[in-house]
């Protein structure tokens, strides 16, 4: 079971489009997921979904009202989807609550689908939800995650920018609301090292893995036992069916390199920022100038 998690839509899409280079997995997006879209989502593909045959065939043969109307929380959005089908966990019994049980029935008929396409694929969560967490450790399941995140500093950074763009004013607590906002995130990963015993990270620092991207890709290339191949390097798949709404095919017609906007925080600020999130930095790998 590999996860993959980021902090940011964009950083999480670019890090699955390169893996979706791998000719041994196929990349199924936001799969369930982005039909709430009414159809509009699009396929890298280049098709909208409610167009696209693969698609309407997923949308079929899985119970997809039943996972959007009682488990996903429309607020959060689950970005990347993958699963290895040689891990017959979705058929091992088990039971906490009937949100879980629902989510068990209805992947475990996406299981099922892709298993008929005899196809060896992984499943990667962006944003982890606790009945999955607890499901995992239950289960025992190995677990890899890749974790691509800012640093604490670039991210609130990135939040100030961002809120003084739309003509905000920023002040002292809310660099301490954009601080917590950062733990919460990176804190999960934490959590799910001390939950499964069988459980392993790949920390990836955003701005690196935009500045040394080869390098970057070849750490997840060892780290996930894949042959590293140089089709990696080109974010652009079109044969394989990847769902990212319009940012595939919109945002992403080059690699968007981070830049940093530390600077535009105050040393006052910034001690604000270590003040919160220093203990879990420093467990992530985090250095504090």
């Amino acid at each position: 079971m590999i996860f993959s998690l980021a902090n940011s839509y964009s950083g999480h899409t670019l890090l699955s489009l390169f893996l979706n280079n791998q000719p041994q997995i196929t990349h199924l997006g936001d799969t369930i997921l982005e039909k709430s879209k009414k159809g509009r989502a699009y396929c890298s593909c280049g098709k909208l979904t409610i167009d696209d045959p693969f698609w309407e065939k997923v949308y079929n043969y899985t119970n997809y009202n039943e996972i959007e109307n009682s488990i996903f929380d429309k607020s959060l959005m689950y970005r990347i989807i993958y699963f290895y089908p040689n891990l017959k966990y979705i058929q091992q019994p088990f039971s906490i609550n009937k949100k879980l049980i629902r989510f068990k029935n209805v992947f475990g008929q996406f299981y099922d689908y892709m298993q008929k396409l005899f196809q060896p694929s992984v499943f990667i969560y962006g944003k982890i939800r606790i009945e999955a967490i607890n499901f995992l450790s239950l289960q025992n399941i190995p677990i890899k995650i890749i974790h691509l995140s800012k640093s604490p500093i670039e991210f609130v950074a990135s939040m100030k920018n961002r809120r003084q763009k739309r003509g905000t004013k920023v002040g002292y607590s809310n660099i301490s609301e954009f601080s917590k906002v950062w733990l919460r995130y990176n804190e999960r990963i934490l959590k799910i090292k001390e939950k499964s015993k069988k459980c392993s990270v790949l920390h990836l620092d955003y701005s690196d893995f935009c500045k040394e991207t080869e390098y970057s890709v070849k750490k997840i290339c060892d780290f996930i036992n894949v042959q590293f191949d140089n089709r990696f390097l080109d974010p652009f798949p079109s044969q394989q069916h990847l769902i990212g709404a319009d940012s595939v095919i919109l945002r992403f017609k080059r690699i968007e390199k981070d830049r940093s906007r530390s600077d535009i925080l105050t040393d006052k600020e910034k001690m604000i920022v270590n003040k919160i999130t220093s203990i879990c930095s420093k467990k992530l790998g985090y250095v504090f100038d």
